[in-house]
């Protein structure tokens, strides 16, 4: 073998590609073959994998810490198994005495490590162990977004778990007089343009408290002008430099302080104006009838048993703590499991006496989400988007059983459960995606390309990071957005109105599904994994992950039909028990015209089995 092979740099060389041959190379071949088992049998054993099994593994992963973990081990015992063959290699080239004649009664001499051999090994070492490194840091980055995604409660990054009250329970909350007091639909709401009693600010500089005798954990002002409403405790004395008060009245108008408490001594009973109300706002209070639907559980371990699958997809705004998230995004995914058939049901944030399903009708006599504070239009409190706040912190004694671990969540199986009321379907769980994650998950999918059939002018977008506007111009055409793009496109409603901003995001998301092939994420899966912990969360089953993704995977974006229940189609946003009924019908047939996956990688017939590449 030429000499060049026997130096100790290039037998390091060779070993550090295949363990074993840098032995051979050196002069001892049976060495390297024993060397070189342990490299052969994982060549064969992940040779079979990627043949045969590519699908349970990708299924394992997702699905079981454990193999994530041994997976780990083999990578640090690989990483250290070749270490040891590159320097072994190294070693034994250096120790092999050198070809050729020499003279009579002279000693063959052994080869001597230069410094630039040296500088190989370490080189070959460097890049042996940052190899595996980098496979390590993506299998504990894997594990740590799982665990995130399908965390129990809420996902990473929501302080105390996604309980807003720490050291309290529900049953430690007692009912709050001023929110349903005055909230009572029983009552007759106010005749549209006649004040309404209020109470309001007569000083600046009153501080604000969570409750009599509770120290309230930010100190700051409110406006004078600000309506607050209701006499809500009494005791635990508030004392400023203008007197004393033993009466406390609660902010309950969606002000960054909504929920804190006020001394009584410092407002002012008015007669409130109300703001011209919407049309159709100032109708009587509707009594809902009593549902057939079966009470919301906890999580969904038979979802499939329908043949559907009905998810609720949710993009929020967070704050600090994400008590004060609204969920502005809402739209109803059904998917026929047999035939993959889909279709998106776009849910207005802005929809007013919704049904409330049977285990908590009672908490309000009219069996719907109803807290009338003078008009909708004023501030719309009590709109569709805030319920996911009142069974997360605000009132989270009216809704019990929901079989919820944390605030967070409880906000959330409400939330499904009552959109499952409204449009007749079971809802099997929720996809809850912050909006700022949005961008980075776009941009970690290398942007997205989607046509814009009408241009798009909006003189005041929020930054993502609702830091300030911008004016945002997109032209009628084909795009290619990055993630800011992407989500101002979907966000933008100042054009038109939020119907028109839910039909953007229903496109987004169609355009989302047919830009990415989820086998092409492969190698974008570091960046995509640490972008995902704590943005995207689900209550589904974690042990159905591969099932619901080879659905996923079978439904082509261009395929999903789309419905939007907005007034342009007929849809009204005082909800009645006639919408109700026009809704349900519109997703019981939304499937009729909907065609069936030409898939074969797991959509159709049994549902799928899992992933595959």
């Amino acid at each position: 073998m030429s000499s060049l092979f026997r130096t100790p740099a290039m037998a390091a060389l060779l070993s550090f590609l295949l363990p074993g041959l840098g032995q051979v190379a050196a002069g001892k071949p049976r060495r390297g073959a024993i060397i070189a088992i342990p490299a052969v049998a994982l060549f064969v054993v992940f040779a079979f994998v990627f043949l045969f099994a590519r699908s349970a593994l990708l299924n394992g992963l997702v699905t079981s810490e454990s193999l994530l973990v041994s997976l780990l081990i083999l990578d640090v015992l690989t990483a250290c198994y070749r270490a040891w063959a590159v320097v072994d290699a190294y070693v034994t080239a250096a120790q092999a005495p050198l070809n050729g004649p020499v003279l009579r009664g002279q000693p063959r001499r052994r080869r001597q490590s230069s410094w630039v051999g040296v500088a190989v090994l370490m080189g070959l070492l460097v890049a042996t162990i940052g190899t595996h490194l980098f496979f390590g840091i993506a299998d504990v980055t894997t594990k740590d977004a799982i665990n995130c995604v399908f965390r129990p409660g809420a996902p990473c990054g929501v302080a105390n778990g996604g309980n807003y009250r720490p050291g309290t329970s529900v049953a430690d909350v007692p009912p709050d007089p001023a929110e349903f007091g005055t909230a009572d639909p029983s009552a007759s709401s106010a005749p549209e343009g006649t004040p309404i009693p209020g109470w309001v600010s007569n000083t600046d500089g009153v501080k604000v408290r969570s409750g009599a005798g509770l120290t309230f954990p930010i100190t700051t002002q409110i406006a004078a002008g600000t309506v607050i409403t209701g006499q809500v405790v009494t005791g635990g004395s508030y004392t400023s430099s203008v007197g004393t008060s033993t009466d406390w009245i609660k902010i309950d108008d969606g002000q960054a302080l909504a929920g804190g408490y006020v001394a009584k001594s410092y407002f002012d009973v008015k007669m409130i104006a109300p703001a011209t109300p919407a049309p159709g706002s100032s109708q009587a209070p509707i009594v809902y009838p009593a549902s057939s639907l079966p009470p919301a559980g906890g999580v969904a371990t038979n979802w499939d048993a329908d043949g559907y699958l009905n998810v609720l997809l949710v993009g929020a705004d967070a704050g600090a703590g994400r008590a004060d998230m609204r969920t502005d995004t809402m739209m109803l995914m059904q998917v026929k499991i047999a035939t993959g058939q889909a279709a998106l049901y776009g849910i207005p944030r802005n929809l007013f006496n919704v049904p409330l399903p049977p285990q908590w009708q009672d908490a309000w006599s009219c069996h719907c989400f109803f807290g009338y504070q003078g008009s909708p239009a004023g501030g719309g409190n009590y709109m569709l988007n805030a319920l996911w706040q009142w069974a997360a912190w605000r009132a989270p004694d009216k809704f019990p059983g929901t079989g919820a671990t944390s605030d967070f969540e409880r906000g959330f199986k409400v939330l499904e459960a009552t959109v499952g009321q409204m449009t007749g379907v079971q809802v099997d769980g929720v996809v809850y995606l912050n909006l700022l994650g949005f961008v980075k998950v776009i941009d970690d999918l290398g942007g997205l390309d989607m046509y814009v059939p009408k241009s798009l002018h909006d003189a005041a977008m929020p930054f993502a990071d609702r830091a300030g506007t911008y004016v945002l111009d997109i032209p009628a055409g084909q795009h290619h957005f990055n993630g800011v793009d992407a989500l101002a496109y979907a966000r933008s409603r100042h054009q038109d109105d939020d119907f028109g901003r839910m039909g953007r995001q229903q496109a987004v998301i169609k355009a989302i599904r047919s830009d990415v092939n989820p086998c092409s994420l492969l190698p974008r899966i570091p960046a995509l994994l640490t972008d995902l912990g704590g943005m995207l969360w689900t209550d589904l089953p974690q042990q159905d992950a591969p099932r619901l993704a080879a659905l996923a995977q079978a439904i082509g974006g261009n395929n999903v039909q789309s419905y939007s229940f907005s007034p342009a189609n007929g849809y009204a946003e005082y909800v009645t028990p006639a919408e109700v009924a026009k809704m349900r019908n519109a997703v019981a047939h939304g499937l009729d015209k909907a065609p069936k996956s030409t898939s074969t990688g797991g959509g159709g017939g049994a549902g799928g089995g899992g992933l595959s590449c």
